[in-house]
């Protein structure tokens, strides 16, 4: 109670108890629903002062049924709001406001955890859930357009990484980069590759400056035979050659060469040791292109691990 301007002003906290067993029970059961309202008294008649007194203060609010003698046997409760709920703030602007903190949801009983925003049949949905087992967790965007994972000032690039220290793997029908040419935008596409995970690269040798710098030509006939030797084992560290050789299975056997000379002559090749040997009926240009399976390629066959994916139905083409 409390005086102010010669009146007396009250302040209750009603606790309305809809199933109450403390008293009749032999084993102390803390288990009621409880409504709590704060009301004022300003001239006999009781009537809500939600605007005119400060909000309770609770230090710790536990919410559930447990044994007064073990309150680790907590059971599942439910705690009601009716507005907006804030954490380290007392002006949520939200239903669920939290101010410089993180939240965490611990699953130590075996069950699914999910965090789920039901759009309904207007608005985009966003569900993360553990339902797929305890190694699996999906991420469903349920959308009639397009999703973004953008910033929103202009400080960079956004990147998505998958999988610890980005080892992960994304199933996706079609990428295709954008390009911006004079205000109009141009698709790419990533090819699609049946066979396993492979590595490629590509680059282009001049038998004629190597031919200058040292005789490495062999006489085929009455031909002059040029030839440009590539060892795998001494390449230059960073170079494409060597990112291309390190990411590799590193097996020469399971290496594909496509050549295209820039001259009106053959060009062929040869593997030999750790070596590939490039040879050309004349002076000039040679383009290649090298792919082999990737070093993790055995991880990645043709049939998808994952059955229950959808995928491209071919059948409908």
């Amino acid at each position: 109670m409390r005086r102010k301007g010669g009146k007396m002003h009250k302040r209750y906290i009603f606790v309305y108890l809809s199933l109450i067993c403390a008293i009749f029970l032999s084993t102390p059961c803390f288990c009621e629903e409880l409504t709590l309202t704060t009301i004022f008294e300003p001239s006999g008649s009781l009537t809500p002062c939600k605007d005119q007194l400060k909000p309770i203060e609770i230090q710790k609010l536990t919410v559930g049924c447990y044994d007064e003698a073990d309150i680790s046997h907590l059971q599942e409760g439910d705690l009601v709001v009716k507005d907006k709920i804030g954490i380290k703030t007392t002006d949520p602007s939200e239903e669920l406001h939290i101010k410089d903190g993180s939240i965490l949801i611990t699953n130590t009983k075996g069950k699914d955890g999910e965090v789920e925003i039901d759009g309904g049949s207007t608005w985009p949905s966003f569900k993360l859930s553990a339902d797929d087992g305890p190694d699996k967790y999906k991420i469903e965007l349920k959308t009639t357009g397009a999703c973004f994972l953008e910033n929103k000032v202009d400080v960079g690039d956004a990147n998505l990484i998958i999988g610890k220290g980005g080892t992960g793997k994304i199933t996706v029908g079609t990428v295709d980069p954008v390009f911006n040419i004079d205000g109009r935008k141009y698709a790419t596409y990533v090819p699609d590759f049946a066979g396993g995970v492979r590595i490629e690269t590509s680059g282009i040798i001049d038998l004629q400056s190597l031919a200058k710098k040292q005789p490495r030509f062999t006489f085929c006939g009455r031909h002059l035979i040029y030839n440009y030797v590539i060892d795998f084992e001494n390449l230059e560290q960073g170079s494409n050659l060597w990112l291309f050789w390190q990411t590799s299975n590193k097996n020469l056997k399971d290496l594909a060469v496509l050549l295209t000379p820039n001259f009106k002559g053959r060009a062929w090749y040869e593997k030999k040791d750790n070596s590939l040997i490039i040879y050309g009926e004349k002076k000039g240009e040679i383009s290649y292109r090298f792919s082999a399976p990737r070093i993790d390629h055995k991880k990645w066959g043709n049939i998808a691990g994952d059955q229950s994916i959808f995928g491209i139905d071919v059948s409908k083409y």
